[in-house]
């Protein structure tokens, strides 16, 4: 699992992804968690990651999954191999309540 504080755009995690993608084996699984006290807009969303053109099925497939900025955990499952938890909130509540271990962070 690879974790980090403070999602912002979300471009850690989709050049995570991207690289993942390109040489990882495919029985392989990438499971990403972060935590964001103040998660973009949709729009926002869309906007920023439109400077990486390189990496835009990537962040279509994020857009489209975008949750509501409600307090708590999002799951999303951007592929049948990669998975990503948003926590929404403050990031010392949020890691306090982790059950589970991160194997590197961003």
């Amino acid at each position: 699992m690879i974790g980090e504080t403070g999602f912002g755009t979300g471009l850690n995690m989709l050049c995570a992804w991207a690289c993942f993608e390109q040489h990882a084996p495919p029985s392989a699984r990438l499971h990403l968690l972060s935590t964001e006290k103040f998660p973009l807009t949709l729009s926002a969303l869309e906007q920023a990651l439109a400077s990486w053109p390189s990496l835009a099925t990537y962040a279509q497939t994020l857009c489209a999954q975008w949750p509501a900025a409600v307090s708590g955990i999002h799951r999303l499952h951007l592929t049948n191999r990669v998975t990503l938890d948003l926590h929404f909130g403050d990031t010392t509540e949020r890691l306090e309540q982790l059950d589970g271990q991160v194997d590197a962070w961003f």
